[in-house]
């Protein structure tokens, strides 16, 4: 999550320096256009996740119960 949001603030700050006239180094507008737009993409891919997520019953819960010393299925 820290790399994607490096990614995205480097490449933000890329576009940015480009349009005041000074292009980045090693960058190119179809990557920084690649990235932005990506994450546009992206974003409301792991929000609407999130929500089906919370939807979804919690399966997640342990399969052996400690207090009865037995195995639930």
């Amino acid at each position: 999550m820290i790399t994607f949001g490096n990614l995205f603030g480097n490449t933000f700050d890329a576009l940015l320096s480009r349009l005041a006239g000074k292009p980045a180094a090693g960058s190119s507008v179809w990557s920084e256009l690649g990235v932005i737009l990506g994450g546009f993409v992206i974003v409301p891919f792991g929000i609407i996740s999130r929500l089906f997520n919370r939807l979804r019953p919690n399966d997640d819960q342990p399969k052996f119960d400690i207090q009865n010393k037995e195995i639930r299925s």
